[in-house]
């Protein structure tokens, strides 16, 4: 986690402190699933992109967190940012009180960027002990199925299985360093530098949704979520093709 906390308040503070807007499936997502009127919180806000956008849209009662000081105090500082309350948060220990959220959304692939299993597991569990039985949340991963979808991708994959296997580097293949920083391909990644994101398998994302305490009512990918046809298993996402990032809109259980 330190790692990528340093990374956020460095090199990809810009870039994240001024995103703006939602992308086609969030958005889809937020309007089929979200309701405008309950607390709602927002995790690993950056600059605040989410709830800002919420916010324009009549949402009312938004929190975000962040881990990176830098990045909370460039969304406090943001055009539209009135009325929103945004902290200073660890996903993995949270500091509000229990039920205290309606729904939540966990976009931005929040949870992978934890590279420990039991930092991931952690920071499902505060997800769900902070949302009221009931409550909405909705989760975004980088997915391993979509990565090896793509012919490039399945040669990065094999590059970095031989790299690794020469260094002796016993690292899982699913945790792996980014691609890109502030949207340009990084030649780091060819050298195995980090920090690194967890890249789910779809059936291992379900699993830990439901283990933290969630039922899963929706899951696919971007597409399908942009559509509005998101699927009811991870099995029938993956049958109908495994393409960009995997959604899943799930449900506290009481």
């Amino acid at each position: 986690m330190t790692d990528q906390r340093e990374f956020f308040r460095s090199r990809e503070l810009d870039y994240w402190a001024r995103a703006d807007g939602l992308k086609d499936e969030e958005a889809a997502l937020i309007d089929r699933w979200l309701d405008p009127s309950l607390p709602t919180l927002d995790a690993g806000t950056g600059g605040g992109r989410i709830p800002r956008a919420l916010a324009e849209s009549g949402f009312q009662r938004l929190t975000g967190f962040d881990f990176t000081p830098e990045l909370i105090a460039a969304a406090r500082s943001m055009p539209g940012a009135e009325g929103i309350t945004f902290d200073v948060a660890d996903a993995t220990a949270l500091h509000y009180e229990n039920d205290a959220f309606a729904q939540a959304t966990y976009l931005q692939q929040v949870i992978c960027t934890i590279d420990d299993a039991d930092g991931r597991d952690a920071a499902l569990a505060e997800a769900a002990r902070v949302l009221e039985p009931g409550g909405t949340a909705i989760f975004s991963f980088v997915c391993w199925e979509s990565r090896q979808a793509s012919r490039a991708q399945r040669a990065y994959v094999a590059y970095l299985a031989v790299w690794r296997r020469a260094k002796r580097d016993p690292r899982p293949l699913q945790s792996m360093p980014r691609l890109r920083l502030s949207g340009r391909a990084d030649p780091g990644a060819f050298r195995d530098r980090g920090p690194f994101n967890w890249w789910y398998r779809a059936r291992e994302a379900q699993a830990a949704l439901k283990a933290a305490g969630f039922d899963v009512a929706a899951i696919g990918f971007g597409g399908d979520a942009a559509r509005g046809a998101l699927s009811a298993s991870a099995a029938e996402a993956l049958d109908r093709g495994a393409r960009g990032t995997l959604y899943a809109v799930c449900r506290k259980r009481a």
